[in-house]
Order: structure tokens, then sequence, then C-alpha cells
């Protein structure tokens, strides 16, 4: 993720994309053969347990890829989907949810009062010893805006994924060729006074009652990308 969200001098100097002068792209060509490699191993071998006829099933997410594999045919799911979704499954859900809980902690650790709000919701919500569950979210609006307003202050992707120009376009006075690759400075609309009252300081009780959406339909709020499925929907 570190390299693929690097800037490229290539992309500001189109000649030099074909030298790679920084080694970007060969650099996350070994980490993805990398994982690529890892990856048709952990698929192969369960496939292989499946074709010797062993009965065992662990149950997990492979499982049902597979069983959907098997029903519905190659031509709806076949085994180079299955490795796309691990890929993203990998590089896109570790990071960005760690990233946002050492944050998360960071910010409560900084803010005592707020900190406390938080515990005392859980303490009248949630009976001791129990884990929280993705249904007990919707009971939990200030947990739920506490994790909305870290990701507007450290969203875990601060330049969205990189996209491709399909055709030039001008954009105030700037022509942008065709082929060019471009990033949304997240992290600046995040922190953007004309959107966010007192922009840089850590305040969760702005989205309580606040109706914004946190699945990136509101483009002042896009902490992942538009359209998006958000980390707090489970769904």
């Amino acid at each position: 993720m570190e390299l693929a969200l690097k800037a490229n001098v290539a992309d500001f100097v189109p000649f030099l994309r074909p030298f790679d002068p920084q080694g970007i792209k060969r650099r996350i060509t070994v980490l993805f053969d990398r994982l690529h490699k890892i990856l048709d191993d952990i698929i192969g071998q369960r496939v292989r347990r499946r074709t010797s006829g062993q009965s065992d099933r662990f149950g997990d997410f492979l499982d049902v890829l597979l069983d959907l594999s098997e029903e519905h045919g190659p031509e709806e799911l076949n085994y180079q989907n299955i490795k796309i979704l691990f890929q993203d499954l990998f590089i896109a859900g570790t990071m960005t949810t760690s990233t946002i809980v050492e944050w998360a902690m960071a910010e409560l650790l900084h803010n005592p009062p707020i900190l406390t709000k938080v515990k005392q919701e859980l303490s009248n919500k949630i009976p001791p010893r129990e884990l929280i569950q993705d249904q007990d979210i919707p009971h939990l609006p200030y947990l739920e805006a506490v994790i909305k307003e870290t990701m507007r202050l450290h969203p875990s992707t601060p330049l969205l994924l990189p996209h491709y120009t399909e055709q030039e376009a001008e954009i105030h006075g700037y022509i942008i060729p065709k082929h060019t690759q471009v990033f949304v400075n997240i992290w600046s609309i995040l922190r953007d006074p004309a959107y966010w009252d007192d922009a840089t300081t850590f305040k969760p009780d702005r989205f309580l009652n606040s109706g914004i959406d946190v699945r990136g339909t509101d483009c002042k709020y896009i902490p992942f990308e538009l359209d998006g499925v958000s980390a707090l929907d489970p769904t």
C-alpha cells in the first residue's frame, strides 16, 4: 500500500514512465508475485483436499467461495476471482482497520473526557464480559461518532486509491492529459474549515444526529472511497 500511494516522478514526466526511475513498478510487481504465490498455495491446497475426497471442512471464507464456485460454475466465480478477492481483503481490509483502531485509541487517551463518555456508554449498553457485536452498533451512537471522527481526522488512505483519466480534461484552467494518474486528497477535504467547524479538533459530538453518510455519498466525508463500503457498515 505504501508503494501504491507513493508519488511517482513518472506521473509528472511521462517520458520516464517506461524506465520506472524510482523502481516503484518493479517493487510492486515483486510483492504482488509473492502474494499471488502464497494465495495460490493456500487455495490449491484446499482444492486438492476437496478433490481427494477429504470431508473435513474449515467453514471459513475460502470454503464459502469454493462452494459458490462449485454451485455456479467457473463462469460466475473462478479461482482467479477468488484470489483477487483475498488480495483485496488482505491489502485493503487489514491496514485500514488497524490504522483507524490505533488512531482512535490515541485520540481517546489524549482526550480523557471523551474516553469516559465512551466507557460509560459501553457500561450502560453492553453486559459485563461480553463482546460488542454488529447488531450492537446502532445502540452505541457515541462510540460510532468516535470512530467517524477518527476517520475524519486520520483517514487510513489520505490520498484515495489512484485513478487514471480516460480522456484529456481541463480543471480550473489546468490541462490533465489522457491516462494521467490522479489522486483525491481526502486528508485536505476532511480538515477543510469550509466544511467542518473547528476542523482540526477531535470532536465526536459533531456526528451525533448529523445525518452525514459514512458510506461515501457525502462528498465532504469520504474516508475510504466514493460510493464505497465503510468498515462501519456490517453489510
